[in-house]
């Protein structure tokens, strides 16, 4: 039993991290409050605030919304890959990767930009620059985070885990041949994944960051307030 009680240990230490950066309770802290104070409508408020930081509705969606594995796009033949990548917390991500059909990559490979969904999204928002990216020579690789869509897992750290997420995304890419400089496209959260993680990447080639939150704080009293 001992390797079972280190690793639920680490993963209260790792919570820990996240909510202290976040800077609300554990839910060890809301149980040591109402134990002390008794102040059973605060420690309601704290749990319910931990819960709609870390599992707000999950939008969910049918495969078949990806679209056919092959289209066009102008006079652009694209095709689409699908893989299943397994996270280091245990979670299987649902990825997509759209790449022009035939296309040779160049000396430096083919450009290829990861998108990033915000909160409470999938990968199904990536849609939109599909026809962008592909008429310029550039793959989309995007993915549903972890507590997302299709993919595995029960909650969202708002970009705390998804950056280790995306490691694994970059990992993925870079070990595939004809891979060539990587940019990434983050929303909401997926943009504050993006910045999270873009300290500790040197080979990153570009950033596209679309309103991340300034404050991890003020976001959160922000969506109690309109709750």
């Amino acid at each position: 039993l001992k390797p079972v009680w280190r690793k639920g240990q680490r993963r209260l230490r790792r919570q820990g991290e996240f909510f202290a950066w976040l800077g609300i309770p554990t839910l060890s802290d809301c149980m040591d409050r109402n134990a002390t104070s008794g102040g059973i409508a605060d420690v309601s408020y704290d749990l319910a605030l931990w819960n709609l930081v870390i599992r707000p509705t999950r939008t969910t969606y049918d495969a078949a919304q990806l679209g056919p594995r092959e289209f066009k796009v102008s006079d652009v033949a694209v095709v689409r890959e699908d893989v299943d990548l397994r996270s280091k917390r245990g979670c299987l991500l649902c990825c997509s990767h759209f790449l022009p059909k035939g296309a040779k990559a160049g000396p430096e490979g083919l450009p290829v930009v990861v998108y990033l969904h915000g909160n409470s999204s999938n990968r199904l928002e990536a849609g939109g620059i599909v026809a962008t990216l592909l008429t310029n020579g550039i793959s989309l690789f995007c993915f549903d985070a972890a507590g997302c869509g299709l993919s595995e897992g029960d909650y969202i750290s708002l970009g705390w885990h998804e950056r280790e997420d995306l490691a694994l995304v970059l990992e993925h890419l870079r070990k595939q041949p004809g891979t060539g400089p990587i940019g990434l496209w983050g929303r909401s959260m997926g943009a504050v994944t993006a910045l999270l993680h873009a300290d500790r990447d040197p080979g990153l080639c570009a950033i596209c960051l679309d309103s991340p939150f300034a404050s991890l704080r003020r976001l959160a009293e922000d969506l109690a307030q309109s709750r």
